[in-house]
């Protein structure tokens, strides 16, 4: 009954979801070269041969998805595979990454006619769908011309679970569309199960797997130039509502330690100029990369404001603090950072990484900082003791190494379950 209704509702959208269409062109946050695909209409021709569509909401789901599917094509040379996500950024960011064998697509609105054009251009032959973002319509297109799909990785918040527990008919309906569901952590197993997920299990996480993120050589090398002696920090994917507390935390960082560079990289880089106008409050200099502006003896905070650029951070800081983590976002990737050996720092709201932090914990990589007044003196201990710093760091070098056969463990479930020949 619900998803009837749902149906109908999102089939009467049209006019509603063009007018949003147009309003996020408006706003650059549509490319107007390629708008159409959320309407199912590409200009992409489809390849020959078999087709697996992925889909990963944005920059973090698809960069999890890249080295699996590099391991699927590896042994399926034969397949492409068609990777949606929903934001530009995450676009900008696969363009400049994705193998000849992956087409990225925008994937369409939940509108019925829409997914169908879809449908009926790409004629995919199997699907994955990556962590949390289910949409009934595309669900329910899947089934409907029976495509074997599976559901990675797959995570739902406390919340998220309580809402979806209201429609728990809509919910087994959306579920019984993957053939089997691989959680990204074991407590996510019961959730699934409870709303009607069948085939459900735990083998470890995407996340574990992923490929070090790149690094430009060139300009990590002029950014230690500029750096010399002194000593740097990362702040990583901070959150707006984060913001005033990481600038008064820059500003008794750099009243402690008057050489220490803060090196800023924000969620969205469109928080730039708002950052260096918070940091300005603070009596701070900043200045910004995307500005293509230098670090000078007089520069306290680096804001790297750029997309695609988070290895640079990592590979310049011998220490990190996770932004998402001190107001409830469920913080970010935790491991980005071991494969560049840097130790992490992160607050109580991580939940969107349990398995992550727990192991990251248990190896001696990372700390958790229980609380926002806790977040000065836990930098502050680190660099007041580089003995204890650099065990994390070792700690964070062996955790890379360890993880490497989940890749290969997603990728024979795939195939298996999928019957993908």
């Amino acid at each position: 009954m619900l998803y009837y209704l749902y149906h109908l509702a999102t089939a009467a959208s049209g006019p509603f979801l063009r007018k949003l269409t147009a309003t996020r062109l408006a706003k650059g946050k549509e490319d107007p070269a390629r708008y159409t695909e959320r309407f199912g209409i590409t200009k992409a021709p489809r390849p020959s041969g078999k087709v697996l569509w992925c889909h990963g909401a944005s920059i973090g789901e698809s960069l999890s998805a890249l080295p699996l599917l590099t391991t699927l094509h590896a042994r399926l040379p034969h397949w492409h595979f068609i990777l949606t996500t929903n934001t530009m950024t995450s676009a900008q960011l696969l363009a400049q990454r994705l193998p000849p064998f992956i087409t990225h697509q925008f994937v369409p609105w939940d509108h019925p006619k829409w997914v169908e054009n879809f449908m009926h251009h790409w004629q995919p032959d199997a699907a994955l769908w990556l962590e949390s973002e289910l949409w009934p319509n595309t669900l329910a297109s899947l089934k409907a011309h029976k495509i074997p799909a599976a559901l990675l990785n797959a995570r739902m918040r406390p919340k998220t679970a309580q809402r979806w527990g209201l429609a728990r008919g809509l919910v087994a309906q959306m579920l019984s569309s993957f053939r089997f569901i691989l959680v990204g952590a074991r407590d996510y197993r019961p959730v699934f199960e409870s709303l009607g997920g069948k085939n459900v299990r735990y083998i470890g996480s995407l996340k574990f797997g992923a490929k070090a993120l790149p690094v430009n050589e060139a300009e990590l090398q002029t950014l230690r130039r500029y750096l010399g002696t002194r000593r740097c920090i990362g702040f990583v994917s901070t959150h707006e509502d984060e913001e005033t507390l990481f600038a008064t935390a820059a500003r008794a960082l750099k009243d402690a330690f008057p050489d220490l560079l803060i090196y800023w990289v924000p969620r969205q880089p469109d928080r730039g100029a708002a950052i260096a106008q918070t940091l300005e409050k603070q009596k701070l200099h900043s200045t910004r990369r995307q500005m293509h502006q230098p670090i000078t003896a007089e520069t306290d905070v680096y804001i790297a404001d750029t997309i695609g650029e988070l290895g640079l951070c990592y590979a310049l800081n011998p220490l990190a603090v996770i932004g998402g983590s001190f107001a409830p976002h469920g913080g970010q990737n935790p491991i980005e950072g071991t494969h560049f050996g840097t130790a992490v720092l992160y607050g109580p709201h991580m939940f969107n990484f349990p398995e992550l932090c727990a192991a990251l914990e248990q190896a001696g990589a990372a700390r958790i900082i229980p609380q926002e007044s806790a977040l000065v003196p836990a930098v502050s201990q680190l660099l007041s003791d580089p003995q204890a710093l650099a065990v994390l760091q070792q700690s964070s070098r062996e955790l890379a190494t360890q993880n490497v056969a989940v890749i290969d463990a997603f990728a024979d479930e795939t195939i298996e379950q999928l019957e993908l020949q």
